[in-house]
């Protein structure tokens, strides 16, 4: 952390994708989280897209922290920070701006949040934070904490466990922009929240998800992301759960795919929903059927997945996705 603190003087734009790609020749385990702080915006805009099409295998998700430059103010608007922001959100990560005196507890929570274990169960990413209404996610019984964080102005969570405790998340760090919640006493079952910023939602427990796609129906997943203007049998892998389902042909699974990005301007539009069958002789061992969702070119979305447990509670995983253009 002590080189962030530099007293040199650099300029106003960076090669920070980059610096990003050089991740992607080493050896990572998927998943897992990449930390990047900056005081300065993107220059080299056009690596935006080699990164995140690299990236779409092992979903490592992207942190961005931008820190305060005394020469150069961050423009939210500006092409470089927009680039950074867009590979944030399609990688699951965050965009945060954290002050030099709050980065340390600001990244010491971002860690705790994406730590071994830490999986995704609900991801959003707000344009307007101005949505009205509840969300309902689900615990299942291996979790033993949940985290919250996300990024707004001004943010009020609750969340509302199985018992109706309404206070059952507590704020435990804040700073500007940059919020953290955790709930310690976790009671597996149907929670609601309610928020309205950029948030990501995880819980330690033992499932974690792989969304995919393949050509034909006998198929392990041959791509990661769904092609504009092709069908596709829509898969998904929830570690934790492959060889561990008492009776496959009563599993409960379910996938909603929702995105922010459309046409009509609607937060949390379908896109495909469906049940979903267990297949013993795959890797990605969930098939939802087969889908042509795509409305056009570099739609994000976010895909989740819902399957019981072996004690009957429900399994919730999110994961981020895009629509390609192309076979990757």
């Amino acid at each position: 952390m002590s080189a962030i603190y530099t007293t040199n003087v650099g300029g106003c734009e960076e090669q920070t994708f980059n610096a990003i790609s050089s991740v992607f020749v080493q050896t990572v385990n998927p998943k897992s989280a990449i930390y990047v702080f900056t005081d300065a915006i993107a220059s080299d805009v056009d690596q935006w897209r080699t990164v995140t099409e690299t990236n779409t295998r092992r979903k490592l998700p992207i942190y961005t922290m931008f820190l305060p430059n005394a020469n150069c103010t961050i423009n939210q608007y500006s092409e470089g920070y927009r680039a950074l922001q867009r590979a944030s959100e399609f990688s699951g990560g965050l965009t945060q701006q954290p002050t030099l005196d709050s980065l340390e507890k600001i990244f010491q929570y971002t860690m705790k949040a994406t730590s071994y274990r830490m999986n995704s169960v609900l991801t959003d990413d707000l344009n307007q934070c101005d949505t009205k209404g509840s969300r309902i996610f689900f615990i299942d019984s291996s979790a033993d904490s949940i985290i919250i964080f996300a990024v707004g102005q001004n943010l009020i969570l609750s969340v509302t466990d199985p018992n109706w405790n309404k206070s059952a998340a507590l704020l435990v760090y804040n700073s500007n922009t940059s919020y953290f919640w955790e709930v310690t006493n976790v009671i597996p079952g149907e929670h609601l929240l309610s928020i309205t910023s950029q948030n990501v939602f995880m819980s330690r427990s033992d499932y974690d998800l792989f969304f995919g796609t393949a050509n034909v129906i006998d198929e392990d997943a041959s791509d990661t992301e769904p092609v504009v203007g092709k069908a596709k049998h829509i898969v998904a892998q929830l570690n934790g759960l492959y060889n561990a389902v008492q009776d496959r042909f009563r599993l409960f699974a379910e996938i909603t795919i929702t995105t922010n990005i459309n046409r009509d301007n609607q937060m949390h539009k379908p896109m495909y929903f469906s049940s979903g069958k267990y297949r013993d002789g795959c890797g990605y061992h969930l098939y939802f059927g087969l889908a042509s969702f795509c409305e056009f070119a570099d739609q994000q979305f976010y895909a989740t997945v819902y399957a019981d447990d072996k004690n009957g509670y429900t399994i919730q995983r999110t994961t981020t996705g895009y629509c390609s253009m192309s076979t990757l």
